[in-house]
Formats: structure tokens, C-alpha cells, sequence
């Protein structure tokens, strides 16, 4: 199934381990900064960036990096390196269903965020 597989490799991407390593940290620096517990709310939405952030900068150092990894033994097996493609479904322009062309365009647009990535990937 493309949408696990595409999941699995995008977590091995952004080393999603490490970003439930660094919550502790955040969530102690969350409690000095409230004198006590924060708020249920204050805390999801700490979660939410922090995993957000640290998760975005490792996608961003991974493409930036992939001509770097691929020149390195060690890292040259990464996924963007080694050139293994991520599964998108390009819907038919044609094709439009009734009250789902806001989500044919969202396809579209994560197709075309998907080959510009690879692109420049291939470019570096």
C-alpha cells in the first residue's frame, strides 16, 4: 500500500524517534516557564510545534544534504540519496468529483511539491 509505504520511509526521513526524545525536554522547559502544569491546551500545542519544527528541519536538512549523503558509505543508503521515489497519485485533470475538487487540488499540489523535491534532489 503506496500510503504506508510513503509514511515509512518519511518517518525514517525525519527520524520521528528522535522528536519523541526531544518532547521531555520541551515539556520540562514548558513547566518552568508556567511556574507549575500548563494548561492541557498550551501543552498539545507545544507538542505540535516541537514535533512539527524539529520534524520540518529534518526534511529540509535531508534534501539539502542528499548530494552530501549520497557521496558518504554511511549515509549514501538514506532515502532521498538513493533515489527511492515516493508514490503519489496524480489525479486526471478531467476527473472531478462532486464536492471533491478541493481535495483533487490538494493532490495536485503535494504531487507537484513531491516532483520538485525529487528534482532538486536529483540536481544536488
Amino acid at each position: 500500500m503506496p500510503v504506508l509505504r510513503n509514511l515509512r520511509v518519511t518517518l525514517e526521513m525525519i527520524k520521528w524517534e528522535h522528536s519523541i526524545f526531544m518532547l521531555p525536554f520541551a515539556l520540562c522547559g514548558a513547566m518552568l516557564a508556567a511556574n507549575g502544569l500548563p494548561s492541557g491546551h498550551a501543552l498539545s500545542w507545544i507538542v505540535v510545534a516541537m514535533v512539527t519544527a524539529r520534524s520540518s528541519a529534518m526534511a529540509f536538512n535531508r534534501l539539502v544534504d542528499a548530494s552530501i549523503d549520497a557521496a558518504n558509505p554511511r549515509t549514501q543508503t538514506r532515502a532521498l540519496p538513493a533515489g527511492t521515489p515516493l508514490e503519489v497519485e496524480v489525479p486526471s485533470a478531467r476527473r472531478r468529483d462532486a464536492g471533491g475538487s478541493a481535495l483533487a487540488h490538494a493532490r495536485e499540489a503535494l504531487a507537484g511539491v513531491v516532483s520538485l523535491l525529487e528534482g532538486i534532489s536529483r540536481h544536488h
